[in-house]
């Protein structure tokens, strides 16, 4: 039996293994892209080959456990209104079912409110990060509640001699709602959650829900406490990290999803509407199809490119897409001086600095970090980073961009 269940264990963890594999695959052909790009049409293939199966993170917000709690403060004055009851009840019944009814009553008001209570401060006393309660198991307010209502039933038996179908039902839902607790706040979490496809990404209410493909969706942002996504059409969605008890699982899946969004456009077919797909071309080829392969070409001149900031640095550009029509590098050696600081950026391209002289700083939402002389850094595309050289006698690095730089896709900070 036990051998049973670890196997049935293991069938059901199949999908989930299958999407993780497959999000790694496009992990890994995003890093490596441009690899993936010289290699033609057999790798591209590949690439799509890989589908990314739907997958769900569930949104776990403590704001909404609260709002659901409060909920059944009318539920808890029926409490007090029984333990009134039951009270009144042990001082003029003379019979053993009777205290034995009022002594019921009494308990089961009583378990209610403390129930309630307790779920209660448990919510409030929650920090960023932490589950929220109930997030498994039985809903013990909902159970307490069964029984309060079950014993209303029998008091009202007891003084009229007939069955309160009603609150008799009213008893059995909430036994039912308590004990599938679970299931049901799981399904309404991932109906709220972050859900992604090979297609694109949904996440929100359902009467309010935002939608977007990979490729209409812009660069992910992620703050402290906000996460804003938002299409090219102007439609934006914003989620409140600081809310979510899982919210290192939630910044981890949107970082995967910006990996997607940037793998989705950089792969996309090129192939306009209505037009038949392109084929390979034949394996033995005619003499005259022979390529040669071009000689070096040589740079003589970098170009002087407009750079932006608070002071005047220069820009040589010597590889890129005004000097040398590259798009899908770009070198560029810049020189900035002291207290040189630049608007801040998202840009859609990688970007590697190598520090020549001085020391470069590099702002991200995390923090700062100092770059010297010998030393190098990685900008990941959709990250907002900001330069700057504080320090006397500035800086000079050299700057290679993956694809090339370009004035549309660094997105800058609005004066």
């Amino acid at each position: 039996m036990r051998a049973r269940r670890q196997r049935r264990r293991q069938h059901d963890d199949r999908p989930e293994r299958a999407d993780l594999r497959t999000h790694a695959t496009h992990a890994v052909l995003y890093r490596n892209r441009h690899a993936v790009a010289g290699c033609g049409g057999s790798a591209r293939r590949w690439y799509h080959s890989a589908r990314v199966s739907e997958t769900a993170i569930p949104f776990l917000s403590r704001r909404r456990e609260r709002a659901l709690i409060v909920q059944k403060v009318p539920h808890v004055l029926g409490a007090l209104a029984l333990f009134g009851d039951g009270v009144l009840r042990a001082q003029h019944e003379t019979q053993t079912y009777g205290w034995v009814l009022s002594g019921a009553e009494v308990l089961a008001s009583t378990l209610v409110f403390g129930a309630f209570v307790y779920a209660l401060i448990a919510s409030l006393r929650a920090k960023p990060g932490d589950q929220p309660p109930n997030h498994s198991g039985i809903d013990w307010v909902d159970l307490m509640l069964a029984g309060m209502f079950a014993v209303e039933a029998v008091a009202h038996h007891h003084e009229t001699n007939h069955w309160p179908r009603p609150t008799v039902l009213l008893a059995a839902t909430m036994v039912v709602l308590a004990i599938l607790h679970r299931p049901i706040a799981m399904m309404s979490r991932r109906r709220r959650g972050l859900i992604m496809s090979n297609k694109g990404l949904r996440v929100g209410r359902p009467f309010h829900r935002f939608r977007a493909d990979w490729s209409a969706l812009k660069p992910i942002t992620v703050s402290e406490r906000w996460a804003v996504l938002e299409t090219i059409d102007g439609r934006a969605h914003r989620i409140d990290l600081s809310d979510l008890g899982n919210e290192r699982q939630v910044r981890e899946a949107l970082r995967e999803a910006e990996v997607l969004r940037t793998a989705k456009r950089r792969f996309s077919p090129k192939t306009p509407s209505g037009s038949a797909p392109l084929r390979e071309p034949a394996a033995v080829a005619s003499p005259a199809d022979v390529r040669v392969p071009a000689p070096p070409t040589l740079l003589a001149h970098p170009a002087i490119i407009q750079a932006a900031g608070n002071r005047p640095k220069t820009i040589e550009e010597y590889a890129g897409r005004v000097n040398s029509g590259h798009r899908a590098v770009s070198v560029a050696r810049m020189v900035s001086p002291e207290g040189w600081v630049e608007p801040g950026q998202q840009p859609e391209f990688e970007e590697i600095t190598v520090v020549l002289r001085g020391m470069l700083r590099v702002e991200h939402r995390g923090g700062a970090i100092d770059v010297h002389a010998g030393q190098a850094v990685v900008s990941h595309p959709g990250e907002w980073i900001r330069y700057s050289s504080p320090e006397p006698g500035g800086a000079e690095y050299v700057a290679i961009c993956l694809p090339a730089f370009s004035p549309d896709t660094v997105h800058r900070d609005a004066p």
